[in-house]
Parts: structure tokens; C-alpha cells; sequence
């Protein structure tokens, strides 16, 4: 990972894993969370070689997207936006063009709909901003049907629908409108939506519980296999507790693996999942790829 260069302070709990990556339009570029978690590291492209180092935020980035092949925002739970541009990048540091202020909350993840020139600003405690990216002003603020602790936010493929994950439900909001189209609990059993993917109607929802889940938009159903429920379990991973008094109890805890970033490949016959334990004292990870 990229760290940053003598001299400069990590802050407090600064290695806390990889929150969020985002790979850039034309490919050849990849934006993740640095070593210390306040940065964004950029890296090329097929060579996954360290490029630069964004430094600006003062706490945990949440969400990264690229608005073009230059230029990126993060969004942290500083309650700041911030625009990267790579090519200003100076002895492979990078500092932010322009710093926004989400006043009332956190980011929590966001979603670029190029179409419209507008980027979606999630919150966990509910709401759904949605900002012009040319100016980045706030064109309107939603709330959120169901407000507790909202996680991800995506965009399907014809951007005519956001959807909304959050530690009960998937919501989906028509992009034009704004407004809310549906609401769909999560069955018994699965739990804390973590992360999501469209592939034209098909909506792959990543949980807490380990589940991978398949909603289909237009008949406004979950896929079922046969009369059941159709659950995909990625692999188990592997899984260690890190030293603690209570080490002998974390160790008894099952050995579940949230899904915390589902992706389809571009031909849309493959699906990437990954992810690791939702428990801070433990550590581990897991990857699966279905066809």
C-alpha cells in the first residue's frame, strides 16, 4: 500500500484497512484508501504501481469516485467532499482542488450519474444529496425511507435508478424524479446490506451475514431457487483474532465474512465478491468470483 513519506505524522489508528477503491473511466488508473485511511493512494494501471498520494482529510474516507481519467472525489467521515486532480500531482503528492463541507453528517458513500452531471452524497443517518458536479452545488436532499445507518449507494447501468442499501432494507429512487420507488426488507436471516451492484434489472446485494442476494427490479422480487430463497455464499476466507482479554470468546464467534464490495465484470457473466469479519478484533478476508 502507499504510505506517506518520512516526515510526515500518521494520525491516530492509522492503519484500518482498504474502505473503498474505484477504478478510473478509461482503466488505467485505481484509487483506494492509502495506508494511513485519511488518504487516497492512486496506483497505474495494468502495473498496479504507486502513482501519488492524496493528503487533505482528516478522517476515515468512506467513498471514492472518479468524475473523469483526472480528476476524483473522496467523501470521509470528516463531513468533507474533496476534488483530486492526478495531473497536479507534485513529487507524487496530490493535495485537494476543492474541499466541500457536508455540514450535518458523515459521508458515507456516493454514486457519479454522469448522464444528469450530478453525484449522489450518501449519510448513514439517512439522507441522499444530490450535488451538480460541475459546481458542486447541492441540487436537492432526500430522505431516506428507512434511516438506520444507511451504507451504500449505487447507480444501474441506463442511470434511471439509484439504489440504497442500509442495515435493514434495499431502497430504489428513480434518478429523475428523486423520489422513492420502493422499499424492500431484508428476508429472515440476512442482515446489514454492505454493499451493491447492478447488471441491467439484476441487483446483487452484499450483507453482513456473509449472503449474497439477487433482486430483480422489474418483477420486484428476490431470486429464488425453486421455493427457497437463492442465497450465494462466497468462500470462507481465512480469519485470525487479534491479541485481546477476551480472545477466547471472539474466537467462538462464528466465522461470518460481510460482503463489503460486489462487482460485476463488464460482460456481465461474472461476479465478484469481497470482503471480512464485521468485528473490529478480528481479521481477515475473503474473495469469490461467480460465473
Amino acid at each position: 500500500m502507499v504510505a506517506r513519506p518520512a516526515g510526515y505524522d500518521l494520525k491516530p489508528n492509522p492503519e484500518s484497512g482498504i474502505h473503498c477503491m474505484a477504478r478510473s473511466p478509461g482503466g488505467r488508473a485505481l484509487a483506494v484508501g492509502g495506508l494511513n485511511v485519511n488518504d487516497v493512494a492512486v496506483y497505474k494501471l495494468p502495473e498496479l504501481e504507486g502513482y501519488t498520494l492524496g493528503m487533505g482529510h482528516d478522517n476515515w474516507i468512506f467513498a471514492l469516485e472518479w468524475l473523469n481519467d483526472d480528476m476524483i472525489v473522496s467523501g470521509s467521515r470528516d463531513h468533507r467532499l474533496l476534488i483530486w486532480d492526478i495531473s497536479r500531482a507534485q513529487n507524487n503528492i496530490m493535495r485537494p482542488v476543492s474541499s466541500f463541507c457536508i455540514s450535518d453528517d458523515l459521508v458515507r458513500d456516493i454514486a457519479c450519474c454522469s448522464q444528469k452531471q450530478e453525484l449522489a452524497v450518501l449519510s448513514p443517518k439517512g439522507s441522499l444529496r444530490i450535488m451538480d458536479i460541475n459546481g458542486m452545488t447541492k441540487i436537492h436532499t432526500v430522505r431516506t425511507p428507512d434511516t438506520t445507518y444507511n451504507t451504500c449507494v449505487t447507480i444501474n447501468s441506463d442511470q434511471s435508478m439509484y439504489a440504497v442499501g442500509s442495515s435493514r432494507c434495499i431502497m430504489l429512487a428513480d434518478t429523475n424524479s428523486g423520489r422513492w420507488r420502493k422499499q424492500v426488507g431484508l428476508p429472515t436471516g440476512v442482515e446489514a446490506v454492505r454493499s451493491l451492484a447492478f447488471r441491467e434489472h439484476s441487483l446483487a446485494i452484499g450483507c453482513g451475514t456473509g449472503d449474497i442476494l439477487l433482486y430483480d427490479t422489474r418483477q420486484q422480487r428476490f431470486f429464488s431457487d425453486g421455493e427457497s430463497l437463492a442465497r450465494i455464499k462466497p468462500s470462507p476466507g481465512v480469519r485470525s483474532v487479534v491479541d485481546h482479554p477476551l480472545r477466547h470468546l471472539l474466537e467462538s464467534v462464528p466465522p461470518l465474512q460481510a460482503v463489503y464490495t460486489i462487482s460485476y465484470s463488464p460482460s456481465g457473466r461474472k461476479l465478484f465478491a469481497a470482503g471480512g469479519p464485521l468485528n473490529v478484533f478480528i481479521r481477515g478476508h475473503m474473495a469469490s468470483i461467480f460465473e
